[in-house]
Parts: structure tokens; sequence; C-alpha cells
């Protein structure tokens, strides 16, 4: 087990001792000791197999104020590409509003 080998005795330390010191190959040819399972190339090994996928992004914001709205009406209109697919004001005053942005829902906030 990679315990057991990480504790074996190699030069004046342990497999763990020098491990971040040697290789594999250099523990073994260098000072003569039988580190595998612990040193460089099987920890590094070990680690890259098992290392967790990295955390999914993440989620869009839920809100959107309205100066960063604004912008983005202004390049749709300038540049005639737009990722604002519809706002819908939810009081006669236009105080409030929910856009849809990128297919997401978000609620306008700050809205003069």
């Amino acid at each position: 087990d990679a315990v057991a080998v990480c504790q074996r005795k190699c030069a004046l330390s342990t497999c763990i001792g020098v491990s971040s010191l040697f290789s594999c190959t250099e523990s073994t040819t260098m000072l003569g000791c039988d580190c595998v399972g612990c040193c460089f190339e099987s920890v590094a090994a070990a680690t890259a197999a098992t290392a967790a996928a990295p955390p999914p992004p993440p989620p869009p914001p839920k809100e959107i104020e309205y100066s960063e709205l604004v912008s983005r009406l202004s390049t749709c209109r300038e540049t005639g590409v737009c990722d604002v697919e519809r706002v819908d004001f939810k009081s006669a005053k236009a105080e409030a509003a929910v856009a849809r942005i990128g297919g997401a829902e978000r609620a306008g906030v700050h809205f003069p």
C-alpha cells in the first residue's frame, strides 16, 4: 500500500521525505531506494488520475443592473448582435423589469 511504501527508509529519510526532491528513477539509482508508489512520478500520476474535474461554471446571475441592461441594448443597436432576447416591464412606470438574456431570465434592479 502507498502509505507503507512512503514510510520506507530511504537515505537518511523516508520515501515520502525524498519524494519532493527525487524522481522514482533518481531515488533508485542515486539513493538505492525502492520508493515506487510514493515517488514523484507515481504520486504525480496518481494525483492526476484521481484529480476531481474542475467545478462547473457558476450559474448566470439572477439579476441585471439597469446600467448593464442599457449598455447591452446599446451594443445591440450599434452592432446588430444582441443577446437580449426580450425585456418585460412589470409596471406601467417601467420601474421593474425582467430581461431574457441568453435564454435565462434576469430581474432588473436599480431602475430609475
